[in-house]
Formats: structure tokens, sequence, C-alpha cells
């Protein structure tokens, strides 16, 4: 019955063409109606070319090619950007560009930038080279170390900065209320206890053990976070932050996600925590 349906199906298709292409009259009418209805939406192009960036160094000294001149109005505008160009392409000009035009427009008031930790030092270098003037806190690993990260978080949320630099391996150190983090995971087990309530009998038992083992790691990670909270450190709702960029954003990909569906091609079920 299927082969049989789908037989019909070619056969009004080639019954349809055949008598529009008899009917020229028509086939400018009906390609009218099909334009208006569903090929009128246009994807949107970010042209940046008349960015003035007050602040950094002259054309002469450093020119922005207009990729990168394009992926900052980009970034301005949109406010949610990934920056896939090849190596060497300009990321870092454009993040350093961003988070400087950001603060001047006031469409934010202090941007956390995180780098690979190997990077610091040159990335604290290029902020200099293309903004020499601007507002830089740059830490080294060794500044939000226990002993010194309490002190380190009140520069953050006290001072002026224009950019704030955090090395990847501190970054993580900088704890979020408790309220944040019993919403990610109140929003976890909600996932979970809902596959259980639609789920079968034998996907149940597959789906408790699941669930038993997605609150070890809630119970880890809290007391991950209440370990960290002894240094009265601030957290990161207090520090003023209101722009993040991430280099080398796929050092945080594989964050925790349910689904029920199992053994898919590059569908990974570990998750990386961060």
């Amino acid at each position: 019955a299927d082969l049989a349906a789908r037989a019909n199906q070619d056969l009004v298709r080639d019954l349809w063409m055949q008598y529009l292409f008899e009917r020229p009259e028509l086939q400018d009418k009906l390609l009218d109606v099909f334009n208006t209805r569903y090929n009128r939406i246009v994807e949107r192009t970010y042209d940046g070319s008349h960015l003035k960036l007050p602040g950094k160094v002259d054309d002469s000294v450093i020119k922005f090619h207009p990729h990168q001149s394009n992926a900052v109005w980009r970034i301005l505008t949109t406010g949610n950007t990934l920056l896939a160009h090849e190596v060497g392409a300009g990321k870092t000009f454009e993040m350093i560009a961003a988070a400087m035009e950001m603060k001047r427009t006031g469409r934010a008031s202090k941007a956390m930038i995180t780098v690979p930790t190997y990077l610091i030092g040159s990335w604290r270098k290029d902020v200099m080279k293309l903004y020499p003037d601007a507002k830089l806190l740059a830490f080294d690993e060794k500044d939000l170390a226990a002993d010194r990260r309490k002190v380190a978080m009140a520069r953050i949320a006290n001072g002026n900065w224009d950019i704030v630099l955090v090395p990847h391996s501190s970054f993580g150190l900088l704890g979020v209320s408790a309220e944040r983090m019993q919403a990610v995971f109140d929003r976890w087990l909600f996932e979970l206890e809902a596959a259980i309530k639609g789920a079968d009998e034998m996907n149940v038992k597959q789906l408790e053990k699941v669930k038993a083992a997605l609150q070890d790691k809630i119970d880890r990670l809290r007391a991950k976070a209440e370990d960290r909270a002894t240094d009265n450190a601030l957290t990161w709702e207090e520090l003023g932050v209101d722009a993040l960029f991430i280099d080398e954003a796929h050092a945080f990909k594989n964050l925790f996600f349910f689904t029920e569906i199992e053994n898919v091609r590059g569908l990974s079920r570990s998750s990386s925590d961060r």
C-alpha cells in the first residue's frame, strides 16, 4: 500500500509539472505566489565598514581587514557570536576590539576574556598593542589560587576595567551563586523525571539508574562548590562582569544534557562540567 501511494504521489507530481510547463503565464503567477509566501527571508549580513573604533591604534600601525570589522559589528549587534575563522585570521583582535567597543558604547560595563593559560602573556601584549590606553586587569594562574582569590575577585568587582583577562585554569575557580547552580541542577532533574513519567516499565529502571548517577554528580559538584566557598570570595554574580569572551571555546564543549536516544554518532554522553 505504501508503494502504491508513493507511485500515485509521483504520478500527481509529474502531471502537475506537465500542466505547468504547458502554461507559461501560470508559471509566473505561481512563482510570484511562492516567493511572496516562502522565499522572502534574506539572511542577515553584517557590515562593519563604518566602525571608527576610538582608542584603537592608528590604521597605519594595525589596520583591520573587512572580515574583522564585520565580526566586531556582529558581536556588537547580536550579543552572541561564534568566531569560526581559520587560524591566523585575527580573532584575538576582533574580541579585544569588540570588548572595548561594548564598554565605550555602554553595551557592557565590564568585559571578561578567558584564554588558554599558556596564551595569557601574548593576549596581554595584544590588548596593549591594539589599545595602549586600555584599563586592563590581567591575572596569572597563581593570582587566583585559593590564598589570593578573595583579593583578586575583589579587584575585579571594584575596578572600572575595560577588560579583565583570566586564564582558563583560573576561570573555573570563579564560583557562581548557590541559587544559580541549584537552578541548573533542578533543570537537569526535571528533564529526567519527565522522561521517567513517560517511559515504559523496562526503560524506567534504566532511567532510574541514570537519575541516581546524576544525583551523585550533583552532590559532587555541590561539595566542590562548598569547598570553594570557604575562602569567602565573591561569586560570579557579584563581579559586575556582563560580557564574556572565550578563546578556544571548544575547551568548554560537552556540557551535560539528557536524551533517551542511544548510540548516535557524534552525540557524546560524557560531560565536562565546565
